[in-house]
């Protein structure tokens, strides 16, 4: 008989799985691999200073009263869906002309109703994501190479929120949502 993971709390998720509030952008995370070897600088992309691991994957838990706060990475992070609700994607990608290009995608459990089991946040983009409207809890696995490390964290600073909404005035609530401090914060997981 296969068990009904959607049937658990987040806070058993939580519990279960070790997560840890992930202060600086929203949800719960747990670090669950980082490769052995390292890459020297010389052998790093533009942008990234010292060495660095290969590879970094968390687990990464969205409840209703999170979200991943609109941030980008000097990194390519790849979105893969476990378990749970379906979650948003919202992807900000600048064109050569500096207007932007939006794309969402759904990550969840439903391949008849579109969604998707992974998805990729180019480098360099603005993205955020959110639970979808009802739902409880989603369990993702994000994945980075080189590792990521926190100073690779670039929140949405104001003025790249007003050009957001300005591009998509009919995403002024997800804009807002996913570009506020607060939207970082923890929510109650029970």
């Amino acid at each position: 008989m296969k068990p009904d993971s959607n049937r658990l709390s987040a806070a058993e998720v939580i519990r279960r799985l070790e997560l840890e509030p992930l202060t600086f952008e929203g949800g719960y995370f747990r670090r669950t691999y980082t490769h052995p070897h390292a890459a020297p600088e010389a052998g790093l992309p533009p942008g990234y200073t010292g060495t660095r691991p290969l590879m970094s994957s968390i687990y990464y838990l969205l409840t209703p009263e999170t979200c991943s706060r609109l941030h980008r990475l000097p990194t390519d992070e790849l979105w893969c869906f476990h378990l749970g609700d379906p979650v948003a994607l919202h992807v900000f990608h600048a064109t050569v002309g500096e207007e932007f290009q939006h794309r969402e995608t759904i990550l969840g459990p439903d391949l008849p109703q579109g969604h998707a089991v992974q998805a990729v946040a180019p480098a360099g983009s603005w993205f955020g994501a959110h639970l979808m409207e009802g739902g409880a809890w989603a369990l993702l696995t994000c994945t980075l190479a080189p590792a990521f490390a926190d100073e690779d964290f670039t929140p949405a600073p104001p003025a790249v929120l007003r050009r957001l909404v300005q591009a998509f005035p009919e995403l002024e609530e997800v804009i807002g949502r996913l570009g506020r401090t607060e939207g970082a914060r923890q929510g109650n997981a029970e």
